[in-house]
């Protein structure tokens, strides 16, 4: 079973500071959705995170499939990679359907 689970994308969400950029990038998509895309500088400027940690940070994202990032010049942009969240949803969707069943010995 755990072979089938995405160890990656679980492995970068399991960090507050990745969840706190996920959040950011979600909040850009949610507020330009004809262009949720974002560079790095706003990232640290919101977060209030150097350069370097935030390109950490968007390093492991982007390895695990959770985050893109389109290079333009020498400024990199980032936004959400929903096949990375799919595959999240996908592996949890058992453990969802199971938890909703009712257990024979509740009414």
């Amino acid at each position: 079973m755990t072979a089938d689970l995405p160890l990656d994308q679980f492995k970068a969400l399991a960090d507050p500071t990745r969840l706190r950029v996920l959040a950011f990038l979600l909040k850009v998509e949610q507020d330009f959705r004809r262009d949720g895309t974002c560079f790095g500088g706003s990232i640290s400027a919101h977060l209030g995170l150097s350069q370097p940690t935030v390109s950490h940070h968007m390093r492991a994202l982007v390895d695990a499939g959770l985050v893109r990032a389109t290079k333009e010049g020498t400024t990199v942009y980032y936004d959400l990679d929903p096949a990375g969240f799919e595959r999240v949803e996908r592996a949890l969707a058992p453990f969802l359907a199971v938890s909703r069943t009712p257990r024979e010995d509740q009414p």
